[in-house]
């Protein structure tokens, strides 16, 4: 079982809270792998690594997550059921999601866009992949949004 918190939260109330990214694998090397690899380079970010699905849900259960990056093929409960799960939670689906996978299976784009995955990524990658999608994703919740037309 690996639960790893790279960064911890800042107790200030006047300091905004950091993003908070989850990876999740059920390998615990590449999780934590992974996990330190986007920590040490997006500094001010709070890394958080599971083994599965099920931790993951423990490990965030009251928890906003801004990014998620999780493998498809997992035991006990598979990438995509774990997106759903915590798009269904109190605290809403993370802002950013990437699947990574070793599989093109069927039906795969389908889903993707059902749960509003943003990126998929096919195994083998090099990390600064990993840590360039990061970056882009901090980059786009960063940014103003437009503001929407006022019906009525």
């Amino acid at each position: 079982m690996v639960s790893t918190t790279m960064m911890i939260a800042s107790t200030n109330p006047t300091k905004p809270l950091p993003r908070r990214l989850l990876i999740v694998d059920d390998h615990p090397d590449m999780a934590t792998t992974l996990a330190r690899t986007v920590a040490q380079v997006c500094p001010g970010l709070e890394v958080l690594a599971s083994c599965g699905g099920p931790e993951a849900l423990e490990q965030v259960r009251d928890l906003p997550v801004d990014v998620l990056i999780t493998d498809l093929m997992m035991p006990e409960m598979n990438g995509l059921e774990l997106i759903e799960k915590l798009g269904s939670r109190p605290a809403g689906p993370p802002a950013f999601i990437v699947l990574i996978t070793a599989y093109d299976i069927p039906g795969l784009e389908e889903s993707a866009q059902r749960l509003k995955i943003n990126e998929t990524i096919l195994k083998p990658f090099p990390p600064g992949l990993l840590v360039q999608t990061v970056r882009r994703a901090l980059d786009e919740m960063d940014r103003p949004r437009a503001p929407q037309p006022q019906l009525g």
